[in-house]
């Protein structure tokens, strides 16, 4: 196969619309081509609460996603978003938890 081949044939770089990968898979990864994401978790540099990712994330979301792993539990589905909006400040959630765990992290230098 050539390599013009197999830059088509990679996920992460083919753009076009593709059913999500598993329901009970909730990450980024999984949506990327399927439903529009947005961030619920702090403003930080290079990173602003609420905005929406529609087909993957830029490369300075994906570093940040690399250096911080629970950044990636703050970006949901837009059609979720009124669900879980509460649960970012309802003590012992899963959401809460990666949000103060991101704050933290910010508040270091870590992002």
């Amino acid at each position: 196969m050539s390599e013009v081949q197999e830059k088509t044939i990679d996920p992460s770089v083919d753009k076009s619309s593709r059913k999500k990968k598993g329901s009970s898979d909730k990450s980024p990864s999984a949506w990327k081509f399927e439903t529009a994401m947005i961030y619920v978790g702090p403003t930080m540099p290079k990173l602003t609460r609420y905005v929406t990712y529609q087909q993957g994330f830029p490369h300075h979301i994906q570093k940040l996603l690399e250096r911080v792993p629970e950044l990636e539990t703050l970006f949901v589905p837009v059609p979720e978003f009124p669900k879980v909006r509460s649960q970012i400040d309802k003590v012992g959630t899963p959401l809460h938890a990666a949000y103060q765990a991101v704050l933290s992290a910010a508040q270091k230098g870590s992002v």
